[in-house]
């Protein structure tokens, strides 16, 4: 496993718009001028590319310094629309990813012609990521399952949808209006560019299939920048703070450990108090999950341990920590509210140290209230489940 970069706080992200497409295939295409609706898709493409670069713009401090926006066009590849777009998200700079109801090979049998195979066979070869879904034609039923699959994973990963689409209602499972249904339902916006000539544009919105509002590539324009820019809350932005952290080397958030120890009959870690490199000890945790994986592809390891664990790294050790901390307020308040009880027992038993005692309460009931005080102004409990979400 490659090393995690050393880092003094948290990584950005870099800003990604995501596009997904669903649309005809070639018959349902046959009322289309195919250059005129290149260009429309065309517009659509620039329009998100300008929306995402204002974002950008407008707030970077929140994203990586990685160049422009990433622009990605998620697609089953289906002859027909799904190519359509995809070809022309590639000429404008997009990067390509798919989701095949299907094995690759399995998947050739959809073409019916070796130019749209061969066409296929290319916009594949030029993909940045590729899922492969274990769909079966085994009935009729389940290739219609297995389409269906295709096109709501796509959904699960996109920001936005075009669709290809003549206004019907869906003909089947998987079928471009159920699709298009699906993602008014879930809130996501749909770009539906008519696949009759002369190919008007219409943007759909809402969370309703049959109360969807219409608008336009404005309304568009302002919904994502909803989707894409953080909402600025009243409380502190955890966003912000969040980029801001740097590793903490002491914690005493081991008094919660501590206390789990004895009872569990562990044995005690001497050194709790210090706080272990992020990095490393998540660099070791992964090595000991691909050695129980041996199987696991190797193009996926790489992809993970390059892109995805310098991100979980920050926010599940952060996670930790802040949930140790919390964890072990209450412990030490619970301890010394039992300690105060006592020594409000032995006031009445010894005369002579009775203001002993009521100092020694009063004392702890200082250290609860201040304990308790700190917790919340420092909002461990919060800061504890916002980094496990985001883990």
């Amino acid at each position: 496993m490659s090393a995690i970069k050393q880092m003094e706080n948290p990584p950005k992200a870099r800003l990604a718009v995501r596009v997904g497409v669903t649309g005809h295939r070639p018959h349902g295409l046959d009322g289309a001028d195919i250059d005129a609706l290149r260009k429309k898709v065309k517009e659509v493409l620039k329009h998100v590319r300008g929306v995402a670069a204002e974002v950008k713009s407008s707030f970077e401090s929140l994203y990586a310094d990685g160049g422009p926006p990433i622009l990605r066009i998620v697609s089953p590849l289906a002859e027909g629309a799904d190519m359509l777009v995809a070809e022309e998200a590639l000429a404008e700079g997009y990067e390509l990813q798919c989701a095949l109801p299907f094995d690759r090979q399995e998947y050739e049998k959809d073409f019916t012609d070796g130019d749209s195979l061969g066409k296929y066979r290319e916009l594949l070869g030029k993909a940045t990521a590729l899922l492969e879904l274990d769909g079966s034609r085994a009935t009729p039923d389940l290739e219609n399952e297995a389409y269906q699959t295709a096109g709501r994973m796509v959904l699960a990963q996109s920001d936005v949808l075009i669709a290809i689409w003549d206004g019907e209602d869906e003909k089947g499972k998987g079928g471009t209006g159920q699709i298009v249904r699906e993602s008014l339902v879930s809130e996501i916006p749909v770009v539906w560019i008519s696949s009759m000539d002369p190919h008007e544009i219409m943007v759909l919105m809402g969370g309703e299939y049959e109360g969807f509002k219409e608008a336009s590539l404005r309304g568009l324009e302002l919904r994502l920048k909803r989707v894409l820019k953080p909402e600025y809350p009243k409380k502190p932005d955890l966003s912000r703070v969040y980029f801001q952290k740097r590793q903490p080397t002491w914690t005493w958030g081991f008094v919660f450990e501590f206390f789990c120890d004895i009872f569990s009959g562990e044995k005690m870690d001497a050194g709790g108090y210090r706080v272990g490199d992020f990095e490393k000890e998540t660099a070791e945790e992964w090595r000991r999950v691909w050695d129980a994986c041996p199987g696991f592809p190797q193009s996926v390891k790489e992809q993970i341990n390059e892109k995805f664990l310098k991100h979980y790294t920050w926010a599940d050790k952060l996670a930790n920590y802040y949930s140790n901390v919390y964890r072990s307020s209450f412990v030490a308040n619970y301890l010394m509210a039992g300690f105060a009880v006592f020594f409000a027992m032995l006031i009445p038993t010894t005369e002579k140290l009775d203001n002993l005692w009521i100092l020694c309460e009063i004392a702890l009931i200082v250290l609860i209230i201040s304990i308790t005080a700190v917790g919340n102004l420092k909002r461990w409990h919060e800061m504890w489940i916002d980094y496990r979400l985001l883990s």
